[in-house]
């Protein structure tokens, strides 16, 4: 009963997610899927490689995300976050299920565009993948 109240909340919260929120939540939905894609693809080697290269921006987009969930659930953030992310690593999860080799495919597509992009543009290549292929809740602008 927690659990399903938290998840509640956590819904309605994101509701009021602003730019940032948004993209800290593209990017960890995007960087579970490319963890679940390391085990399921035998992509091991290209997730090692990506959060390698991307450890800061992955950092920065963490810390973005576990404020929001310390704003949006002042009583129990890393409750809600945990419950996010393991929401997250399940719809991944299910999509690898659902269809293994187009699951695959988009992921192998992602980590090239990842690790082709110019340093100078990692960034934003990062926050442009993981818009596209994230798979993230859709929260709604800010309030």
């Amino acid at each position: 009963m927690a659990a399903a109240a938290l998840i509640g909340a956590s819904a309605q919260a994101m509701a009021c997610a602003g730019v940032d929120d948004r993209d800290g939540m593209a990017v960890r939905a995007l960087q579970t899927r490319l963890m679940v894609a390391a085990l399921t693809c035998d992509a091991r080697g290209d997730y090692n490689r990506f959060a390698t290269r991307f450890r800061q921006q992955l950092s920065v987009h963490g810390t973005r995300l576990r404020r929001y969930f310390r704003h949006a659930h002042g009583d129990r953030p890393e409750q809600a976050l945990n419950l996010y992310v393991t929401d997250l690593a399940n719809r991944a999860s299910m999509l690898s299920i659902d269809d293994r080799a187009g699951f695959c495919a988009t992921s192998r597509a992602a980590f090239g565009r990842l690790q082709g992009a110019p340093d100078r543009d990692a960034y934003r290549v990062l926050s442009q993948v993981a818009a596209k292929t994230g798979g993230a809740h859709d929260p709604k602008p800010g309030c």
